[in-house]
């Protein structure tokens, strides 16, 4: 079963077109499907696929073991199962198998985090901690008021593992001797963070795949999310994470464009040739290619960029209809127990018009993709039944040449006329600052 499931990834790894013979980006998360007529790209800003963490960092599993990120990569290529702790949908510890663990990234930037029961943590800025409330929060904006979903495990464990009692130690002490009151005591404890360092070294960055629940519990004793990559159906939807701003090849010339490491990336991935000219519908790996960026403006500009280079570079596949713009919601609006995603402003405010005066809500703003859970990422984004898309076309080409040329060019003065001449009519309320 190994080697044959061995034999598998390295064969999704040289599928669908004459790339057989040439690996893919490893940072390409791939669907299996070997259909480019069904298969779709999603092309992200930087991580926002999901936070990870340093390869030695420990998972605690439900045999009482405790394994790091690279051990479980190594068992499962073995063909061995693993299975850990879980925060359930009603609040609840359960049990859950690990699936995909993996290297996410080479060379990520860190950080450390130090618990007040002296463990530490190595991970990604942007990886998300459960708090106490079940809500998650970004590692890099967690503070010491921040009560952190503790990991407590059933009284048998904890008698052969005096680890978990010197975790708790200001607790145990407190009902030393009253095993029902030790229990509710770690229970009720929950974890704070006392500290976060910025790391100079870079580092290989793991993560796993918990299924249904979307959740797993480190040996230090806290809860975090696993990738955010599983807001995808990974039959037929691949992600591809793009490392911050691409070059403006507005402004480059085909000799850095041939050595950057992301449009190289991007092109292989697609199955393409960095020419317009070499296009080729047969060697296309998937049919839509959909640009997921943060509905924000650098999300904006990272949009932007990419549209560029299509236009210029590929400009079959911006003819051909495979270019496509996701669009996330900007806000979650929750009444009680019914929510609405709104996609602009003025959704948001009609719908709360919609309210009685006294009527209690909370909004809840999407800064980034990264913020959402899987499910809803998949709901209001990657759904096919449920998301919106825009198909790029191009009505005008002439003035579409023109506006790339006067937005993205290196010229300055005709961006700057057209910011004269358009810039009045901008609501301020329109822009993002």
């Amino acid at each position: 079963k190994a080697a044959e499931a061995a034999r598998r990834a390295r064969e999704l790894v040289r599928r669908k077109s004459v790339l057989e013979s040439s690996p893919l980006p490893g940072k390409l998360a791939d669907c299996s499907s070997r259909d480019p007529g069904e298969s779709e790209i999603f092309i992200v800003e930087g991580d926002s696929a999901g936070g990870c963490f340093s390869g030695e960092t420990q998972v605690a599993l439900a045999d009482g073991r405790s394994l790091s990120f690279k051990a479980l990569v190594a068992e499962q290529a073995m063909g061995k199962e693993h299975f850990c702790y879980t925060i359930t949908n009603n609040g609840s510890i359960g049990i859950e198998r690990i699936i995909n663990p993996r290297m996410t990234k080479a060379n990520a930037k860190v950080i450390k985090l130090t618990l007040d029961n002296s463990e530490t943590i190595i991970c990604t800025p942007d990886h998300l901690f459960m708090l106490q409330d079940g809500s998650y929060k970004p590692a890099v904006s967690l503070t010491p008021d921040d009560l952190l979903m503790p990991l407590y495990r059933p009284l048998a464990e904890i008698r052969k593992q005096a680890k978990v009692k010197t975790q708790h130690k200001e607790a145990y002490s407190a009902v030393a001797g009253n095993q029902t009151q030790v229990c509710e005591a770690v229970a009720n404890y929950n974890y704070q963070v006392v500290s976060i360092e910025s790391l100079e070294q870079l580092v290989d960055v793991y993560d796993i795949e918990v299924p249904h629940t979307h959740n797993f519990a480190l040996e230090s004793g806290v809860f975090v999310h696993n990738s955010a990559k599983q807001g995808r159906d990974r039959q037929f939807q691949a992600i591809l994470p793009l490392r911050g701003k691409i070059l403006n090849i507005e402004k480059t010339d085909d000799a850095k464009i041939y050595k950057n490491t992301e449009i190289q990336s991007l092109i292989t991935a697609l199955g393409l040739g960095i020419k317009g000219e070499e296009f080729d519908p047969s060697n296309l790996r998937y049919h839509r290619i959909v640009i997921m960026t943060d509905a924000d403006v650098d999300g904006a500009h990272i949009r932007t960029l990419l549209l560029t280079f299509f236009y210029r570079y590929q400009r079959a596949l911006v003819d051909q209809g495979y270019i496509y713009i996701a669009c996330p919601p900007l806000y979650k609006l929750e009444r009680g127990r019914n929510h609405n995603y709104c996609y602009s402003d003025r959704e948001l405010q009609e719908r709360i018009s919609q309210f009685p005066e006294n009527a209690n809500y909370n909004i809840q703003r999407f800064k980034g993709l990264g913020e959402m859970m899987p499910q809803q990422l998949w709901d209001t984004t990657m759904n096919p039944e449920t998301r919106t898309m825009k198909q790029i076309e191009i009505e005008d080409a002439a003035e579409a040449d023109r506006i790339f040329t006067v937005l993205m060019g290196d010229r300055v003065a005709p961006r700057r006329q057209f910011i004269e001449t358009y810039g009045a009519r901008l609501n301020l309320n329109d822009l993002d600052i």
